[in-house]
């Protein structure tokens, strides 16, 4: 199964945007926007929403992956 970090990379690219034009639409530093789409971080559940309505999807289509990795106080976590 895709991480929710792929599952974020190949929304965007199918929507035809880059890195720097889905961070603005989402409203986070294009940075942080890096960071979640290399799997450096997990995204907060307030930025999957803004991704998710970014790319005209709901937060279900993005977050199906959401087990293997989620962000909780600050640190990412596997789930067993």
């Amino acid at each position: 199964m895709p991480s929710i970090h792929e599952k974020i990379r190949a929304a965007r690219v199918r929507r035809g945007l880059t890195q720097l034009e889905a961070a603005q639409l989402a409203f986070i530093s294009h940075r942080t926007y890096q960071r979640i789409e290399a799997g450096g971080t997990s995204p907060t559940a307030d930025q999957l929403e803004r991704i998710a309505a970014a790319f005209g999807c709901s937060v279900s289509d993005l977050s199906a992956a959401l087990g293997e990795n989620t962000k909780r106080g600050g640190k990412k976590t596997h789930s067993r």
